[in-house]
């Protein structure tokens, strides 16, 4: 059934010579223009990976699949509706929020950095793969239009570590068992995800927290991001920001590979959607990352354990302890609903 998917593909391409490939979509709360706020990753390329990109966006747009607006909305638009959008543009650039907003553009350092040449870049090879845009209309089992198969290799490849972020985890059971041989060939295996607390989609947290239990007896390392910094206190959190919900997606590979795109690690972006991303062969990059990583407050997250009783929160800052035996900062109704969703036979759709 085609209203099962959408089109998570998520590209920026600017006359062919820069293009930006990651997780953001295009509203306030990408932007930091909104009081709830999604931390993000986009990577920006220069060079051949751009044509590359370039091309998975011709085949959409060219695609048979695709249908001019024109044919969609049969309302002509008129002079009047022009200068009521262009009137309602003026009147939220000119307002407080509008004015602190492009202030705090005006102040970024990126533009300039990169008109300047101060901008340090990673040079390597860069693979890009994309979904078919025919997956919509294949079969569920039929996975030879979809991106995930192809990234399998670089994911079985791993020897020693693979480090993996995604908002919305649903992992399956054999997610679970694949995890589970990499850790068993001594793999160390992290996986960073949304809380309870942080995230935006609550019955897709009610998928993954049925395999909590399972990926942590399976020896993988899982974290939560918080939803905000303790308050009183302005730091960095694991997300980038003092207040933000995660929804980056890239994973680190031996820190040699990395991967940045628009799937999440669930059944909707395997099966469902349509995504785009590239794997990195940038050793510099990817240490760097995992650098950075290691420098964040571990404030910012919890990690989980297993226990006799259960699952154990742990919060790490500066000293890991067990802070709670349920998901931390939500309420009894709250986890009531989790289990509640997560009954429904409706994974595939997560």
């Amino acid at each position: 059934m085609l209203w099962k998917q959408r089109l998570h593909n998520k590209s920026f391409i600017v006359d062919n010579q820069l293009a930006i490939l990651g997780g953001r979509n295009i509203g306030n709360e990408y932007y930091r223009n909104s009081a709830v706020e999604f931390a993000d990753l986009d990577m920006i390329h220069r060079g051949a990976v751009v044509a590359q990109i370039s091309h998975e966006f011709d085949r959409y747009w060219n695609s048979p699949l695709s249908y001019p607006a024109e044919s969609i909305i049969i309302r002509a638009i008129t002079s009047a509706d022009r200068q009521q959008l262009k009137n309602a543009l003026t009147k939220a650039a000119d307002s407080v929020a509008g004015q602190q907003y492009i202030s705090r553009l005006k102040q970024s350092s990126l533009l300039e950095h990169i008109a300047s040449g101060w901008t340090h870049w990673y040079w390597g090879d860069v693979a890009v793969y994309a979904d078919e845009p025919g997956k919509i209309l294949a079969p569920v089992s039929d996975r030879s239009t979809h991106l995930f198969p192809r990234l399998l290799p670089y994911l079985d490849s791993a020897t020693r570590e693979l480090v993996m972020f995604s908002p919305y985890l649903v992992p399956g059971k054999e997610g679970v068992n694949f995890f589970a041989r990499l850790v068993n060939r001594g793999v160390r295996v992290v996986l960073i995800t949304n809380s309870l607390a942080s995230t935006d989609v609550a019955i897709v947290h009610a998928g993954y927290s049925k395999y909590r239990k399972d990926l942590l007896a399976a020896g993988v390392r899982l974290i939560e991001v918080k939803t905000q910094a303790e308050k009183g206190r302005v730091h960095k959190t694991i997300t980038g920001s003092s207040r933000a919900t995660l929804h980056a997606k890239f994973f680190i590979i031996d820190r040699r590979y990395l991967f940045a795109g628009s799937a999440n690690l669930d059944p909707r972006s395997a099966l469902l959607n349509t995504e785009i991303g590239a794997i990195y062969d940038a050793p510099e990059m990817a240490e760097d990352f995992i650098s950075g990583l290691r420098r964040l407050d571990s404030g910012g997250f919890w990690e989980l354990k297993l226990a006799e009783n259960g699952i154990q929160w742990f919060d790490c800052n500066p000293d890991c302890r067990a802070i709670s035996n349920n998901d931390p900062e939500s309420s009894v109704l709250t986890r009531m609903g989790i289990v509640i969703l997560s009954m429904l036979p409706i994974e595939q759709q997560l």
